[in-house]
């Protein structure tokens, strides 16, 4: 099938031209017999200021013919826009007197699918059907999106969530549901009448939330009830019982004060294993300072121990000694104790045991 070219495609010029004089042909809803109806325009002087552009644009290069199509291209699809809106503008659906009354409507037991679809635009079902706008589904904004909003609702009624005659409460919860814009004011003037905005996919889940928590609510009591009774049951089998716990809790008992007597017994033979060492003899003054010349005597003898040095390395090599025969004691006990041996020496006695 053979596809016709656009006119500033086959014939740029002429395209051209009848953007720069639209007297001379048919434009927007304007026709040429429309324009020669006028008194006020020559269309003969017009036709000769066009044969004259028509040698200008012949002489043209390329790239100043391209750029004027370009402009007249772009200009007329601004022409045709604003031709359309002002088209869609004096529509009788986009009047004043097309808006809906709300309050009137929102008392309405039912609404048709094309009523409610037309409430939802905000605009009075008796001004506005699809029947009047069907033809202009492909040429009106308006009328495309109230083609698609009524495709949703026509196939929700093929499932059973509407009706040809719904009730309103039930189409704004579905139009809710489906996220359908709607005017609040709609909304507000049905809500206002007392009326609760649901439909049978909301009430099934209240009603179903109602059922859940009264199943629960029985679950409950019976476990309360089983509970019970199985604790009234174990109540009579510990009378049954008692007299065996009792002499059972007896026998333990018993059996706790034997291990506690054997316990503190076994405690006191200790005790008394360690009591004469608690009653050893401590060190007498006259000992204790022999004890602390042997080891200053051998601190200076054997290890090289200065005593007027303020801190030596002989205490830490002595607990390293001691370790190394099995006697642990710590550098800061053997130099507690060559201090405390220093005392004891002379005056001259260090200069001369050194």
């Amino acid at each position: 099938m053979a596809t016709i070219a656009p006119l500033w495609r086959s014939d740029p010029i002429q395209y051209i031209l009848n953007w720069k004089f639209p007297q001379l042909v048919a434009f927007g809803s304007k026709t040429l017999a429309d324009v020669m109806s006028s008194k006020t325009l020559d269309l003969n002087a017009i036709a000769d200021d066009a044969q004259a552009y028509r040698k200008e644009l012949l002489s043209q290069s390329p790239d100043n013919l391209t750029a004027l199509l370009e402009t007249a291209k772009a200009d007329e699809a601004r022409r045709y826009e604003e031709f359309r809106e002002n088209e869609e503008r004096q529509r009788s659906f986009n009047q004043p007197d097309a808006s809906a009354g709300f309050d009137y409507w929102a008392k309405m037991s039912t609404w048709s699918i094309d009523e409610a679809i037309s409430l939802s635009f905000g605009k009075n079902p008796k001004c506005i059907s699809w029947k009047h706008i069907q033809s202009i589904e492909n040429i009106s904004p308006f009328a495309s999106e109230y083609a698609a909003k009524r495709e949703l609702a026509m196939r929700a009624k093929a499932m059973g969530q509407l009706w040809d005659s719904t009730v309103p409460a039930v189409f704004l919860a579905w139009a809710e549901r489906m996220r359908v814009s709607v005017p609040t004011e709609l909304v507000a003037a049905v809500k206002g009448l007392g009326i609760q905005i649901a439909d049978w996919k909301t009430l099934y889940d209240q009603a179903n939330g109602v059922a859940q928590s009264a199943q629960a609510l029985v679950t409950e009591k019976h476990s309360a009830l089983m509970a019970a009774m199985a604790d009234h049951s174990q109540s009579i089998s510990k009378l049954t019982e008692g007299y065996s716990a009792l002499l059972a809790q007896r026998d333990e008992l018993i059996g706790l004060k034997n291990d506690r007597i054997e316990s503190l017994t076994a405690r006191l033979v200790e005790m008394e294993k360690t009591l004469p060492k608690a009653h050893q003899k401590p060190l007498g003054a006259r000992e204790r300072d022999s004890l602390l010349k042997l080891v200053i005597g051998m601190a200076i003898k054997g290890y090289s121990f200065d005593p007027r040095s303020g801190r030596s390395a002989t205490a830490k090599e002595i607990s390293g000694d001691l370790d190394l025969i099995g006697l642990a004691m710590d550098e800061d006990t053997v130099r507690k104790y060559l201090t405390e041996a220093k005392q004891l020496l002379p005056g001259d006695e260090t200069e001369r045991l050194r």
